[in-house]
């Protein structure tokens, strides 16, 4: 509805966050696998996934600008062709977020909806509703204003339209679930489109849902996995490694 087609810049931008967010992801895994002790892998994934970002995107035409909220440092990545900029997060932050504005209190991921005041009168994807007492509409816009105006000077371009991309990490297929989601500049959902087509491996592709166990775990993941019956694949980095000795025996030759 109010979503650029899939072959809009905008949606390729998207499509390539994604990406970056896989191989991000996937790098952080290779250089935890031998660790013992894996304090910070959720920091260090975050880490790669940005760099991966920084990268990439501006190579396509697109720009990243570093921000911060407290200590933590991120991205928002801008399209200047279509205005758009996009903010990254996990799911299950995005979901307290959105409880939380509820009663009046901004993230910074909300910071760029004031863009989409035109989306206000669009019927939203359900009704929200909180036990808290909430900020008014209005009131939540008037809060907004000053990470808003921060954000465009940061961007230093017209905002046209706002959206959080958010996805759900899994110990299989790295990351899963990349949703674009579009809020009203009152914070009410107005409509979520799946990007996990621009995965770059997905595991239920290789892999039948018969042969995964899973279990709960606690930690960075949602749930835990194994795959019963693996298929012939070998990692990038297995692969790299065979590469280089290939490398080093014709070097011999």
């Amino acid at each position: 509805m109010f979503i650029f087609s899939e072959e809009s810049t905008a949606s390729k931008m998207v499509e390539a966050i994604v990406g970056c967010s896989y191989l991000g992801m996937e790098r952080c895994a290779e250089e935890y696998a031998d660790f013992s002790y894996k304090n910070g892998k959720g920091q260090h994934g975050w880490a790669l996934i940005f760099q991966q970002i920084s990268e990439t995107l501006p190579e396509m035409g697109y720009r990243v600008i570093q921000r911060t909220a407290g200590s933590w440092p991120y991205a928002v990545m801008f399209d200047p062709y279509s205005g758009t900029a996009i903010t990254l997060l996990r799911e299950e932050n995005y979901r307290n977020r959105q409880d939380e504005i509820q009663r009046g209190i901004i993230h910074y991921v909300h910071a760029g909806i004031p863009a989409n005041a035109d989306l206000n009168n669009e019927e939203p994807v359900y009704k929200q509703m909180s036990l808290f007492d909430s900020e008014t509409g209005e009131e939540i816009q008037e809060k907004n204003q000053k990470p808003y105006e921060e954000l465009k000077k940061a961007i230093g371009e017209k905002i046209l339209r706002y959206g959080i991309l958010t996805f759900r990490m899994d110990p299989l297929q790295y990351i899963k679930d990349c949703n674009l989601n579009i809020l009203n500049a009152e914070g009410a959902l107005i409509e979520v489109v799946n990007y996990d087509y621009a995965i770059p491996m997905n595991w239920k592709d290789a892999v039948p849902e018969q042969d995964i166990t899973r279990f709960a775990v606690s930690g960075d993941f949602e749930h835990g996995g194994q795959i019963d019956d693996m298929p012939d694949l070998k990692p990038r980095k297995e692969l790299k490694k065979e590469r280089r000795i290939r490398n080093e025996c014709n070097c011999h030759i």
